[in-house]
């Protein structure tokens, strides 16, 4: 996985070089594996 952190300095977060429309998308893709590795384990 390329997902890079963000840098916190000094109360902002910079977004690591990502357009927010691909931090949203890596959001949600993330949220969908998340939603979907919990469904395995119920």
């Amino acid at each position: 996985m390329n997902y890079i952190e963000p840098f916190y300095f000094h109360g902002t977060v910079l977004n690591a070089g990502y357009k927010e429309e691909e931090l949203k998308s890596k959001a949600k893709n993330q949220a969908r594996k998340l939603v979907g590795l919990l469904k395995t384990l119920e």
